[in-house]
C-alpha cells in the first residue's frame, strides 16, 4: 500500500511547489475573469476553450461542457492541444494554485489571450453553468 500512497503524495507536493510560482513571478502578469463574464462570452458565441488542470480523475468526475483535461504535470508537452486563436480560460477547483500554475505554463509558452477563471468550478457549477461527467463504462 505504501508503493501506491507515495508516489500520490509526491507528486500532490510537486504540483503545490510548481503551482505556487506564479504568485512570486512579476514577469507573469495574471488575468483572472469571473465565471459571469465568461459565461456572457460564451452566449456571444465567442471561441473559449477551458483547460482544466485538475488531475484526470478530479475531471472525469465532472468539469465544464467542452473542456480539455490537461493536468498541469502533463501541460508543458502537450501545449499543441490548446489553440492560440481562442480565448483560453484555464481553471481548476479553488483555491487556484493548480490554475495559476497552468497560466504560467501557457504564458511562458507564448500564449497571451488567457485567462484564470476566478471563481473556478465551484461557481461555475453554484450558477448551473454547462457541465459534463464522464460516464464510465464497466
Amino acid at each position: 500500500m505504501m508503493r501506491r500512497v507515495l508516489p500520490a503524495v509526491l507528486g500532490v507536493i510537486a504540483l503545490c511547489w510548481v503551482s505556487a510560482a506564479p504568485a512570486d513571478d512579476p514577469e507573469v502578469p495574471e488575468k483572472y475573469m469571473s465565471v459571469d463574464e465568461v459565461k456572457a462570452l460564451l452566449d456571444q458565441k465567442k471561441r473559449v476553450t477551458f483547460v482544466d488542470v485538475r488531475p484526470k480523475e478530479q475531471f472525469d468526475e465532472e468539469h465544464i461542457h467542452g473542456a480539455k483535461s490537461i493536468p498541469l504535470r502533463e501541460l508543458p508537452t502537450r501545449l499543441a492541444e490548446v489553440p492560440k486563436q481562442d480565448l483560453v480560460i484555464v481553471y481548476c477547483a479553488c483555491p487556484h494554485e493548480l490554475a495559476r500554475g497552468g497560466y504560467r505554463v501557457l504564458y511562458q509558452a507564448g500564449y497571451r489571450n488567457m485567462a484564470i477563471l476566478n471563481e473556478g468550478l465551484p461557481t461555475w457549477k453554484q450558477r448551473q453553468y454547462p457541465m459534463d461527467k464522464v460516464v464510465r463504462k464497466s
